[in-house]
């Protein structure tokens, strides 16, 4: 690349104006990239061909590959208007789109005028070679159903690299909510159960009389049978002693849930009495 100022070449641009700057590129070994296109300069005569950038990897879709069978001739379409690149296509199949693409390039129809049809696109999940068939039944249906419109379809995978390396860590024990837990005594295997829709680590805290913010002890912490009981007897009391029963997103469903597990199991700490629940 060269640049030259455009100041020197006129002299009657005042000089305390921003000077305007060019930049060209000169030619090497007689030649020149446009755009797409290699200028060739031969003895004044110019000669053009196509121009990939030093970037350019060569690579496309391989006939082989999991992908609907309507992409891979329009791949190949796009390769033969580039100059006949080298593709990986059985010479039949390359064969029939050369000929299909000259004889609809070098024919002449007459265009038929006809109302414009409405437009819609159909999304379905590809599963290989069954979509074809798929897709002419759907047609046969749609077209005497709907001949005002026209479908197209769209072939989708859900199965993707991202789907077969998902390693999602669940949440640590402490951090889950919306949850029915238990309180099991490490010296008397007195029990309990609760639930709650905030972080189970909140509750615990709650339980042992502690601020969910300082973990420091409260003055004036609300009642809770864990505690008086643990206080009581002199038992230990820690986050080890509790466990999940259960999840639900809802809080219907965890008073529901919660209400059957103190039915089921009577714990002798649960001083509250459980949901009459109707069962046979």
């Amino acid at each position: 690349m060269a640049s030259f100022d455009v100041e020197s070449l006129f002299t009657n641009v005042p000089l305390h104006e921003t000077t305007i700057k060019f930049t060209c590129e000169i030619q090497k070994d007689n030649q020149l990239p446009f755009l797409d296109t290699m200028v060739t300069d031969n003895n004044g005569n110019f000669r053009t061909s196509f121009y990939r950038k030093p970037t350019f990897t060569g690579l496309g879709l391989h006939f082989l590959s999991f992908t609907p069978y309507i992409y891979k001739i329009n791949s190949v379409k796009t390769l033969i208007t580039r100059a006949y690149n080298r593709i990986h296509t059985p010479v039949n199949s390359f064969y029939k789109i050369l000929r299909n693409f000259l004889n609809k390039t070098h024919s002449s129809s007459t265009p038929v005028l006809s109302a414009a049809k409405d437009l819609c696109y159909v999304t379905l999940s590809y599963l290989g070679h069954l979509n074809f068939s798929i897709r002419k039944e759907l047609q046969s249906i749609f077209k005497d159903t709907f001949p005002q419109t026209d479908f197209r379809f769209i072939f989708k995978t859900t199965t993707t690299i991202r789907s077969l390396l998902n390693k999602t860590k669940p949440l640590p024990f402490a951090l889950r909510s919306c949850a029915v837990y238990q309180f099991k005594c490490s010296r008397c295997n007195s029990q309990y159960v609760g639930s709650t829709t905030r972080s189970l680590q909140h509750r615990i805290l709650e339980h042992m009389g502690k601020s969910y913010r300082t973990g420091v002890l409260l003055s004036s912490p609300s009642p809770s049978a864990i505690r008086e009981h643990c206080y009581s007897n002199g038992h230990p009391l820690t986050q080890q002693d509790f466990h999940i029963l259960t999840s639900a997103s809802h809080r219907l469903d965890l008073i529901t849930l919660e209400s059957l597990f103190i039915s089921r199991m009577k714990p002798d700490l649960n001083n509250t009495t459980a949901i009459q629940l109707h069962t046979q």
